[in-house]
């Protein structure tokens, strides 16, 4: 039997509407829509040839020169 038709029958039986049920609470639960949203961006951007740049870190700021007097 063809895979579609395995999972045709699988999803008549009561055990593939609870798997189905269970699926479908799991999607709309925003947690895991965040965390889909991630995996899509992550996998979006791969293929990008342009890799995004990574943020600059905090330059430590330099004292005053001896003898200069800031204004």
């Amino acid at each position: 039997m063809a895979l579609f038709g395995r999972l045709v029958l699988l999803a008549k039986s009561p055990q593939g509407r609870r798997l189905l049920a269970k699926a479908g609470k799991a999607a709309r639960d925003p947690q895991n829509r965040e965390r889909l949203e991630k995996v899509r961006s992550k996998i979006q951007n791969r293929g990008d040839a342009t890799p995004k740049p990574k943020p600059a870190a905090p330059q430590p700021s330099e004292p005053a020169s001896p003898g200069t007097t800031e204004r």
